[in-house]
């Protein structure tokens, strides 16, 4: 049923079957801060560090994301 796990399989890359599913941002496109966030299987999100969430700026744009639930806020 769908109320057990364990959930751990893996996110398989559509583009391509790869078992990760990583992106890079094009090279006209900074965060800053340099920040690495993955996302789980329950929708969460860290970025390693104890923080409740981050900030990033993608060009102009300034986005919050709030690692309990994954949520992404443009600021």
């Amino acid at each position: 049923t769908c109320n057990t796990g364990p959930y751990d399989t893996a996110v398989v890359d559509p583009s391509g079957g790869a078992v990760t599913f990583t992106r890079t941002a094009p090279s006209d496109v900074t965060l800053s801060p340099a920040t690495n966030i993955t996302f789980a299987s329950d929708g969460s999100a860290s970025d390693g560090s104890a923080s409740q969430s981050a900030t990033v700026n993608v060009g102009s744009r300034q986005f919050k994301v709030y690692f309990a639930t994954g949520f992404v806020q443009r600021l």
